[in-house]
């Protein structure tokens, strides 16, 4: 009994399917787990954050300890400390490979507003220093909200193009 081209062709599809899924599903997992726990840990890290000292508007990327390390891709977290006193955190928990585009999670410390002067929220992310430049760092140029969890919780997601 021999198979027809159509039948080898679809097995073929078969293979490449669940090999690519073998490999992908593990990421797919992972990104899911990171994501959870940034959501549900957010308070924590910022506390830890805080303990840092960051001086007045700065943007650094901080090694996590341990016990925090997992929540994110790398193991880091961005803090923004704004010129108004602000405590913002951007955990990111999905970096895609060979580019700059993340998803995570971003999280301030009081509520963020469409009309508010140094961070504004309109779909899409803008944080502005106190001579009202766009950038903090490059990390804290533009992000764009996927969900919005409240005032002060946000799912990101940054694209080069």
């Amino acid at each position: 009994m021999s198979n027809t081209p159509e039948e080898e062709f679809s097995q073929r599809d078969k293979i490449v399917f669940i090999l690519v899924n073998l490999i992908y599903c593990p990421f797919r997992i992972a990104y899911y787990i990171k994501r959870f726990a940034s959501l549900k840990t957010y308070r924590i890290v910022l506390d830890w954050v805080k303990k840092q000292n960051l001086p007045l508007d700065t943007a650094r990327e901080l090694k996590l300890p341990f016990y925090l390390a997992g929540i994110t891709w790398r193991g880091t977290v961005y803090a923004l400390h704004t010129d108004d006193d602000r405590y913002c955190i951007l955990m990111k928990t999905w970096i895609f490979f060979g580019r700059e585009n993340f998803c995570g999670t971003f999280y301030c410390d009081r509520p963020l507003a469409i009309a508010n002067e140094v961070i504004s929220i309109q779909g899409k992310y803008i944080c502005r220093d106190r001579n009202g430049e766009e950038d903090y760092s490059p990390n804290f140029k533009a992000l764009y909200i996927t969900k919005r969890h409240n005032d002060q919780l946000f799912e990101v997601d940054y694209r080069l193009n």
